[in-house]
């Protein structure tokens, strides 16, 4: 009974860590991709390009707040699915197994918590990290020095999950 569990534990642990390694990779190099595009479009204007990295990490979280709510929504409408057609049409009660939408119901529970996860990690893994780069000319230069080592561990978070 245990070796089923040990080897299913294992399976998911390292499925885990090859999402968050795809997860890290992704972002590292769509942020890569997305500022060397914006430096070909914007070559010596760097107000410009300033702006577009801007936008760009405003746009991610936009868009990670959009999905999550969206997502959240889709959820609460099935929940609210499930409860009119037991309840209501059947008289079953809220989780009875009988309900086959019940099924459904908890595996889109279970999809929406990891799409949910997902689109936090991808507005926040590196629109702070942005957010930091672009704060950071704006001091002087003792100030700078001292923003290079608070924003030194938020650049490196990336990077820890490419070798975890």
């Amino acid at each position: 009974m245990f070796e089923g569990v040990g080897k299913a534990s294992i399976v998911a642990f390292r499925s885990g860590v090859v999402m968050g390694f795809l997860l890290a990779a992704n972002d590292l190099l769509v942020l890569y991709i997305a500022i060397n595009l914006f430096m070909l479009y914007y070559s010596d204007d760097w107000e410009g390009l300033f702006e577009a990295v801007t936008g760009y990490g405003l746009g991610r979280s936009s868009m990670a707040l959009f999905g999550r709510v969206g997502g959240g929504i889709y959820a609460k409408a099935a929940n609210v699915g499930v409860n009119l057609v037991g309840k209501v049409e059947r008289n079953i009660p809220k989780d009875d197994l009988r309900n086959l939408v019940v099924i459904a119901n908890n595996v889109g529970d279970k999809v929406g918590d990891i799409t949910g996860m997902g689109s936090y990690f991808f507005g926040s893994m590196m629109s702070h990290p942005i957010l930091l780069l672009l704060l950071l000319p704006s001091h002087h230069l003792v100030s700078i020095m001292i923003s290079l080592l608070c924003v030194i561990p938020c650049l490196s978070v990336p990077w820890v999950f490419l070798f975890v």
